[in-house]
């Protein structure tokens, strides 16, 4: 008979802890090191394109961001700033950390500085901007409050925001214990991601769980 093995090559164990005054999870291991960069999947589903292209259209063209500057915190290789490319916009800036993630960037065009919005951060740029995005990121940032001031302070004074993270009610209620990894820190449901944004400084316009309710938008 033969035996299928699989080496661990790294098992932690991650406690839980949400806080009782606010409510939020979180754990409290050191921030893995690469946290500043985004790790993506090297392609999204048609699934998940087209999902993002009506996504995009809609806010696009609800705010008339089309001839406006627009910022992705946590860019990647620029794989939306891609769609938002695709969909017209022109005044596309990324925000990213990761050397090999920043120099795709570059060859692709984009007005990308290499950075991450801690508190060491200042605004690279002499514009401030009417939109920012940013997906599946600020669950990975360590001083959370920091970094999204620091973002709140990058919008012009009517600028809007998008922000993603997954959703944890989702997680629990459909037991998908593998989204409990070092690399994400905080674990919101709407009622914790609504508070730390209002608390950083954001005014929330509409909140909803989207992508079959996996992800809080």
């Amino acid at each position: 008979f033969s035996v299928n093995r699989i080496d661990v090559v790294n098992v932690i164990d991650i406690e839980i802890y949400q806080c009782e005054a606010c409510g939020l999870f979180q754990h409290f291991l050191p921030a893995v090191p690469y946290y500043k960069d985004v790790i993506r999947a090297i392609a999204y589903s048609d699934q998940m394109k087209s999902f993002r292209i009506n996504q995009l259209s809609a806010i696009i063209a609800k705010y008339d961001l089309l001839d406006k500057p627009i910022l992705e915190i946590g860019s990647g290789r620029g794989e939306y700033l891609d769609l938002f490319s695709t969909l017209g916009c022109k005044k596309l800036h990324a925000l990213e950390h990761g050397k090999k993630n920043f120099s795709a960037l570059l060859e692709g065009g984009y007005i990308a500085h290499r950075a991450f919005p801690d508190e060491k951060f200042d605004n690279p740029w002499s514009i401030h901007f009417e939109a920012i995005f940013s997906f599946n990121f600020i669950e990975h940032w360590p001083d959370i409050k920091t970094s999204l001031l620091k973002a709140r302070d990058l919008l012009s004074e009517n600028g809007v925001g998008l922000f993603e993270v997954p959703n944890f009610n989702y997680m629990l209620q459909n037991k998908i214990y593998s989204e409990f990894t070092a690399d994400h820190i905080y674990y919101f449901t709407e009622e914790t991601f609504h508070r730390v944004l209002s608390l950083s400084g954001f005014e929330i316009v509409e909140m909803k769980s989207v992508w079959n309710n996996y992800i809080l938008s």
